[in-house]
C-alpha cells in the first residue's frame, strides 16, 4: 500500500508536464503551380488551331487561371493538367498578340508570357463588296506606311511613304484608285499611280484589303482614322518653306488650335481663289467637325484664277465646314466644304451669267493632307519682377489710333510690378524707343494683357526645339493669325564687339524671300554691314548706325557718293530706303538671337522678326 501511495502522485506530476508532447504549430509546405509550353504560336486567318499549356501543382490543389489581353477569337478551358486554347481568327484579326496567362492554387500564382501570331491566308481570300458608305473617311496602315481618304465626291487624298497626293476613285470589282503622288522633294511634279483595293473582310473601323499596284500584290489591314479631341499644331514644317531644325524653329512659327467645344479654335484651310489662311471657328472633338465663324473669309472674284471668265470685282464670302479625319505619320487629314455667296460689301449688282454659274457650283469640296507638327501646351512660367523677356508680338498704334497695314511688332517686355508689364518697341527712323504699359494676370496657364479696355490672351507651348514659346493672336474679321514666338529671358547686355561677325540666315518664308535669300548672309562691322545673297547676286556694302540702346541699324539704299550713314541718308532723293535694326538678345558659340525691326520708307511699312542667325 505504501508503494502505490508514492507512485500515484508521481504519475500525476508527469501527466501534468505533458510528457513528450510539444506546443509548436506544424506548418504545411506549399509550392507554386508550374506552367510550361510554347512561348510563340502561329495560326492562319480562317483556320482553327488548338494548343495547350501544361500546368503542374505538387500538392494537387485546385487550380484557377486568368488571361490578360485575351482576344475574342481565342477561347481557353481548364483540363486535367493543362489549359487548352482554341484559336479561330478572321482576316480582321491578323496581328501579333502578346498574352499573359496566370495560374493560382489559391496561395501562390505563376505567370507565363506567350505570343500568338495571326497570319494571312491567301488560299482563303474571297473578295466582298464594299460601298462608298463603307470607305468614307480616313484610313491608314502602319505595316504599309500609307493612308487614304475618301469623300462623297469620289475624290480624296493619300500619303504613300511620306509622299502626299490626291486621288479619284470608283468601284469596279473593288475600289479603283487613280492617284497622283508628289515626287519626293518636289512641290510641282507628280507621278501617276493606278491602285486597286479589294476587300476580304470589313467592319466599321477596319478593312482587310488586297492591293494591286504595278502588278504587285500586297495585303494589309486598314484602320479607320479618329479625330483628335484637341490639337495644337504648326504647319511650318515644309522643307521648301521652312528650315525646320531645332535651332531655327524656336523663333516664330504659325500656331493653330482645335479646342474642344470652344469658340476660339482655329485651323489652316486652302482658300478658293489662291493660297491658304487661318480661320476662326468652333471645334467638336467628338465628331471632328470644325465650323468657321461666318463668314470664314472674304475675297474679290477678280483675284481668282478663272481663265477667261470675268466676274468683275465682286466681293464674295465663304463659310467653311471642315471634317477632321485624323492624323498619321505627322500629317493631318481633313476635308473642307466652302459655301460661297455674295458678300454684303458688294453694293452694286454685278450679276453675270458666269458669276451665277460659279455660285451654283457652291459648295466647293476639297480633301487635304497637310504635314504638321503637334505642339504641347504647358503651364505659364513665373515672371520675375524687373526681368526682361522676349516673345510678345504686339500691334502698332499710330497717333490716330489706327494700325498701319495691320502689322505687329516683336517686343521685349518687362514685368514692372505684379500688375504691370512694360512692352518696348523701336521706331527706326528717327530712332527712339517707345514703352506701352499693359495690365497683366497669369491665370489658367495663360498671360492675359489689358490695354485701352482690350484684352489679349497669350498661351504657352513647347516649341519643336523643346524651348517654351508664347502665343500672340490677331483677328481681322474672322481671319485668324496666331503666332508662337520664343519666350526667353534676356540676361545680358552686349557690347558692339559682340555684334561683329558674319551671320547666316536660317529661317526662310517663300511669302517674303526669293531664292537668293536661301544664301543670305550679313557681316556686321563697326561702320558697315556687308550683305551677300550668293555669287550670282554679289555683295552689297551698307552703312550702319549704332543706337542709344546698343543696337545697330543698317541702311539699305543706293548712295555711291556717301561717306557714312548720315550723308547717305541725306545725299539721295531716293525714298526707297530700307532700315533694319538688329538688337542682340542672346549669343553662344554657334548662333546669335536678334530682335530685328525693319522699316520701308517709301510706303511707311513696318515689321519685325525674331531671327536666330548662324555664325559663319
Amino acid at each position: 500500500m505504501l508503494k502505490v501511495g508514492i507512485l500515484l502522485p508521481l504519475l500525476l506530476l508527469l501527466a501534468s508536464c505533458g510528457g513528450g508532447s510539444s506546443d509548436k504549430e506544424i506548418v504545411e509546405q506549399n509550392t507554386a503551380p508550374q506552367i510550361s509550353g510554347a512561348s510563340q504560336v502561329e495560326v492562319k486567318a480562317l483556320d482553327e488551331m488548338s494548343f495547350e499549356l501544361s500546368v503542374v501543382d505538387n500538392e494537387n490543389d485546385e487550380i484557377s487561371f486568368s488571361i490578360d489581353n485575351k482576344p475574342q477569337w481565342l477561347s481557353a478551358s481548364k483540363e486535367s493538367g493543362a489549359i487548352k486554347f482554341v484559336a479561330t481568327p478572321d482576316f480582321l484579326d491578323i496581328a501579333t498578340y502578346d498574352l499573359t496567362v496566370s495560374v493560382s492554387d489559391g496561395k501562390s500564382t505563376t505567370a507565363h508570357d506567350f505570343t500568338v501570331d495571326v497570319q494571312d491566308n491567301p488560299d482563303k481570300w474571297s473578295f466582298i463588296d464594299v460601298t462608298q458608305d463603307d470607305i468614307l473617311g480616313g484610313w491608314y496602315s502602319d505595316e504599309q506606311d500609307l493612308a487614304f481618304t475618301f469623300d462623297k465626291q469620289n475624290t480624296g487624298s493619300l500619303l504613300f511613304s511620306e509622299q502626299r497626293g490626291f486621288l479619284r476613285y470608283d468601284f469596279a470589282d473593288g475600289v479603283v484608285i487613280s492617284a497622283s503622288v508628289r515626287t519626293r522633294g518636289d512641290s510641282y511634279n507628280y507621278s501617276h499611280e493606278d491602285i486597286k483595293l479589294q476587300a476580304v473582310a470589313k467592319s466599321i473601323n477596319k478593312l482587310r484589303v488586297v492591293m494591286t499596284q504595278s502588278e504587285q500584290v500586297y495585303s494589309y489591314t486598314l484602320h479607320r482614322m479618329q479625330p483628335p479631341e484637341e490639337l495644337h499644331y504648326t504647319t511650318d514644317v515644309e522643307s521648301n518653306d521652312y528650315s525646320y531644325d531645332p535651332v531655327s524653329s524656336d523663333t516664330t512659327i504659325k500656331l493653330f488650335s482645335l479646342n474642344m467645344n470652344e469658340l476660339d479654335s482655329s485651323m489652316d484651310v486652302n482658300r478658293i481663289e489662291y493660297g491658304s489662311t487661318g480661320i476662326l471657328g468652333k471645334y467638336d472633338g467628338q465628331t471632328g467637325v470644325f465650323t468657321s465663324a461666318s463668314p470664314g473669309y472674304t475675297f474679290y472674284s477678280g483675284h481668282m484664277s478663272s481663265g477667261t471668265l470675268n466676274y468683275g470685282w465682286v466681293f464674295l464670302q465663304a463659310d467653311v465646314k471642315a471634317q477632321i479625319l485624323g492624323m498619321f505619320k505627322g500629317h493631318l487629314f481633313y476635308t473642307t466644304e466652302h459655301t460661297v455667296s455674295i458678300a454684303e460689301e458688294t453694293e452694286e449688282d454685278y450679276s453675270t451669267p458666269e458669276l451665277e454659274a460659279f455660285l451654283q457650283q457652291s459648295p466647293f469640296f476639297d480633301s487635304i493632307v497637310k504635314r504638321i507638327k503637334p505642339l504641347e501646351r504647358v503651364s505659364a512660367p513665373e515672371l520675375t519682377l524687373g526681368n526682361t523677356y522676349t516673345g510678345l508680338r504686339l500691334w502698332y498704334e499710330s497717333n490716330s489710333g489706327e494700325e498701319p497695314y495691320g502689322v505687329y511688332y516683336g517686343s521685349t517686355f518687362q514685368a514692372f510690378d505684379e500688375q504691370t508689364i512694360k512692352a518696348y518697341r523701336r521706331n527706326i527712323e528717327p530712332f527712339n524707343e517707345q514703352v506701352a504699359e499693359y495690365q497683366y494676370i497669369l491665370e489658367n496657364n495663360e498671360l492675359k494683357l489689358t490695354r485701352n479696355a482690350e484684352v489679349t490672351h497669350h498661351r504657352f507651348y513647347k516649341m519643336p526645339s523643346g524651348k517654351i514659346g508664347i502665343s500672340s493672336v490677331k483677328r481681322y474679321d474672322n481671319i485668324y493669325y496666331e503666332r508662337l514666338s520664343l519666350f526667353s529671358e534676356v540676361k545680358e547686355h552686349y557690347s558692339q564687339e559682340d555684334y561683329f561677325g558674319t551671320y547666316q540666315l536660317t529661317y526662310y518664308d517663300n511669302d517674303y524671300y526669293n531664292e537668293f535669300d536661301f544664301m543670305f548672309s550679313i557681316q556686321l562691322e563697326q561702320d558697315y554691314a556687308i550683305r551677300s545673297r550668293g555669287s550670282e547676286v554679289g555683295e552689297q556694302r551698307d552703312f550702319v548706325r549704332w543706337e542709344s540702346d546698343g543696337s545697330i541699324t543698317v541702311l539699305e539704299g543706293y548712295c555711291p557718293d556717301a561717306t557714312d550713314f548720315e550723308t547717305c541718308r541725306q545725299a539721295s532723293n531716293n525714298s526707297s530706303f530700307v532700315f533694319s535694326n538688329y538688337k542682340l538678345l542672346d549669343k553662344n558659340d554657334e548662333y546669335s538671337l536678334f530682335l530685328r525691326q525693319f522699316f520701308f520708307e517709301d510706303d511707311n511699312f513696318y515689321g519685325h522678326s525674331i531671327q536666330r542667325l548662324k555664325h559663319k
